[in-house]
C-alpha cells in the first residue's frame, strides 16, 4: 500500500476503494504482531499518544481495520469533481425582438410646423426661428438640420472675433484720447489728430461691437432652431431652457 505524504485520511484513496488507509504506525505494528490490535487512529501521532496511555477505539465487529467509509462509487469525471457537474439547462425558444416602428420621415413642407411655440418657446421665438429657417435652404430636413448648425458655428466664431477686435480699437480709443487731452496746451495740431483718431476708433468699435452681437444673436438662433428640429426627427422634444430663447433681436441675414 501506497502511503501519501501525512498518515490519516486519504479521501482520493477512499473514494475509490471505499475504506480508509489506516495510520502507519497501526499498519507497522500489525504486520509485526498478528494479535495487535490497532488504535483506530487517524494518524500516527495520535496513535502512539494512545499506545502510551492503553486506549483502544473499540470496533463494532472486532476488526482489525479501520472501519469502511461507506460512499457510494460514482463515475470518475476530474471535471465533476473540481468544480462539480454542470446542470444540464434546457435552452428556451429564442423569443423575437419587437422592433420600435420607424418614424415617418420628415420632409422640408413639416419643418414649420416642428417650430411651432410650445415647451417652453414663446411665439416670439418660434418666429425668428421661421426666419432663421428661410436662411436655410437645402434639400432635406437633414441638409436644413446641418446648415443651421454649421451657420451657427461659423457665426459664433465671427461674433467672437469682432468682440475682440473692438475691446482691442475701444482701448486704443481710450489711450488716444488721454494723448490728445494731455498735448492740447503744448501742441493743438496734435491734440486735434489725436482727438479725430479717437473719435473714429470709438465709432469703428462700437460698429464692430454691434456687428458682434448681431452675428452671436443669429448664430443663438440658428443653434436652437437645428436643435428642435434634430430632436423632432428622433420623436423627441427639445424643451426651452436655460439662456435659451428671449433672443435680442430678430434673425438678420449677414450682408
Amino acid at each position: 500500500m501506497i502511503l501519501k505524504p501525512g498518515t490519516g485520511t486519504n479521501p482520493y484513496y477512499a473514494r475509490k476503494h471505499g475504506h480508509e488507509i489506516p495510520n502507519t504506525l497501526d499498519k507497522v505494528l500489525a504486520g509485526l504482531c498478528s494479535d495487535y490490535q490497532p488504535t483506530g487512529a487517524t494518524n500516527s501521532v495520535d496513535a502512539a499518544e494512545m499506545l502510551w496511555k492503553g486506549e483502544r477505539i473499540e470496533f463494532a465487529h472486532g476488526s482489525s481495520e479501520t472501519p469502511a467509509v461507506t460512499s457510494p462509487k460514482l463515475s470518475y469525471v476530474p471535471s465533476a469533481e473540481t468544480f462539480g457537474r454542470r446542470p444540464s439547462l434546457s435552452t428556451p425558444a429564442s423569443t423575437p425582438v419587437s422592433t420600435p416602428a420607424p418614424q415617418p420621415e420628415i420632409g422640408l413642407a413639416d419643418l414649420p410646423q416642428l417650430l411651432a411655440p410650445g415647451q417652453g418657446w414663446s411665439a416670439q421665438d418660434s418666429q425668428r426661428q421661421l426666419q432663421a429657417l428661410q436662411n436655410c435652404p437645402a434639400d432635406s430636413a437633414r441638409g436644413v438640420i446641418s446648415s443651421a448648425f454649421d451657420q451657427s458655428v461659423r457665426l459664433g466664431d465671427k461674433a467672437f472675433a469682432k468682440s475682440g477686435w473692438g475691446a482691442a480699437l475701444m482701448t486704443g480709443t481710450l489711450v488716444t484720447g488721454v494723448a490728445a487731452v494731455v498735448t492740447a496746451f503744448t501742441n493743438p495740431g496734435l491734440a486735434l489728430g489725436l482727438a479725430s483718431g479717437a473719435m473714429a476708433g470709438a465709432c469703428g468699435s462700437v460698429l464692430l461691437v454691434a456687428d458682434a452681437r448681431k452675428d452671436s444673436n443669429n448664430s443663438a438662433i440658428l443653434s436652437d432652431m437645428g436643435r428642435r428640429l434634430d430632436a423632432r426627427t428622433w420623436g423627441q422634444e427639445y424643451d426651452r431652457h436655460g439662456s435659451h430663447g428671449n433672443y435680442l433681436a430678430d434673425f438678420k441675414p449677414g450682408r
